[in-house]
């Protein structure tokens, strides 16, 4: 993507080859199609964001209907990612995994097995409400000692 210099006084890209390539804002015609090829550039990237913020609110809401077994409409077909080259070409690419997707309901996704659970908590809901109790006193019990201790209580 071009960048502006850290003085700003031109913009840089890297060329087909990898090489940084500055242009000084002295080279006029030149500079000035970069920074409206940049500015294509910014602009795509916004777009980008909202048809896929877009895209994805329309999945999760579909898919509380489906967990829900409520019908709903069908997914809009899948947006592209709009792409503005250095050179000013523009393309369009698939998202890929950043488009959420359905999970019919049922489906189960395999565990990956990094997540253990380490707190086994009670299944009655008076025994939950009792142990954040619990919890909520000991921490409060800690502050106050630590206020205490510093002398401001």
């Amino acid at each position: 993507m071009i960048q502006y210099t850290d003085d700003f006084t031109g913009v840089t890209y890297p060329d087909k080859s990898g090489n940084l390539v500055t242009v000084p804002f002295t080279d006029g015609a030149e500079f000035n199609r970069l920074v409206a090829i940049r500015d294509q550039q910014l602009k795509a990237i916004e777009e980008n964001k909202l048809v896929l913020n877009n895209y994805n609110q329309i999945v999760k809401n579909d898919q509380i209907s489906e967990d829900a077994s409520r019908p709903y409409p069908a997914l809009p077909p899948k947006p592209q990612k709009k792409i503005v080259g250095d050179d000013g070409i523009v393309t369009m690419v698939d998202f890929g995994s950043e488009l959420l997707a359905i999970v019919p309901k049922g489906s189960t996704v395999p565990s990956s097995g990094s997540i253990k659970t380490t707190v086994n908590v009670p299944a009655d809901p008076a025994t939950q409400v009792q142990a954040m109790l619990t919890v909520l006193l000991q921490q409060n019990a800690v502050i106050l000692a630590a206020l205490k201790k510093a002398g401001l209580m």
